[in-house]
């Protein structure tokens, strides 16, 4: 039989309007779904932010004053012309002059213990004098709680790189990482050229078996934690 033209037209429109009607059902289902999401993300978000608040934000003002002494042997020593490779030779922190700066907070020798080990590349002349010196440093600062004037327990460590050359007017750049009680610091400088301060231990007379003078070193720079 054959069905109008018409009919068939008004059949497909009822069909198609049926299909709109359910296609409008699950968009709008979809709709309120992605706003039920957006409003869980926009509670979240504000938690999230009190959380993560700061962190990695702080900027501080950051400063190592260093004194001390190799301290030979290394560990191995190779000449190879006119060039002196040492290996992890050890840098010993020296008397109660070295200090920590973090932020407004300085921290003494007194509560500090230091780790040092340096890689050495030395050029020398013809008389076989050094002239100049790359210098490639790790080192770990250990600071202790301040226990009535006592060092305490461990708060946390300061783990450094630092890259160096020797010659006059030279210095360097470093960066580090904190441990512990600063466990997300991160630092980063320049380290000012070493010079020499007096050893308040020496005398020509009584103790002349000690060095002279100490090598002192600045890292300045900042922290981010």
């Amino acid at each position: 039989m054959l069905i109008p033209f018409p009919l068939i037209r008004y059949e497909f429109l009822i069909k198609q309007s049926g299909e709109q009607i359910a296609g409008g059902e699950k968009m709008k289902k979809r709709i309120i779904v992605a706003f039920m999401i957006l409003a869980l993300i926009f509670t979240i978000i504000p938690m999230v932010g009190t959380v993560t608040a700061g962190k990695g934000t702080n900027k501080m003002d950051f400063q190592i004053h260093l004194v001390g002494i190799a301290a030979p042997p290394p560990e191995s020593s190779i000449e190879a012309g006119r060039n002196l490779i040492m290996k992890d030779l050890p840098f010993v922190m020296m008397g109660d002059m070295s200090t920590v700066q973090i932020g407004g907070e300085t921290i003494g020798a007194e509560f500090l213990a230091y780790e040092g080990l340096m890689d050495i590349q030395q050029h020398l002349d013809e008389s076989g004098e050094s002239i100049f010196a790359q210098v490639f440093v790790n080192e770990i600062y250990y600071i202790y709680e301040d226990d009535g004037g006592e060092p305490g327990d461990l708060r946390g460590t300061i783990v450094v790189k630092a890259l160096g050359n020797n010659k006059a007017g030279n210095g360097g750049t470093f960066v580090g990482k904190g441990t512990g009680e600063f466990e997300g610091l991160v630092i980063k400088g320049v380290q000012e050229p070493l010079y020499p301060v007096p050893n308040p231990e020496y005398d020509e007379i009584t103790n002349p078996d000690v060095p002279e003078t100490f090598s002192a070193l600045d890292r300045i720079g900042t922290a981010m934690g």
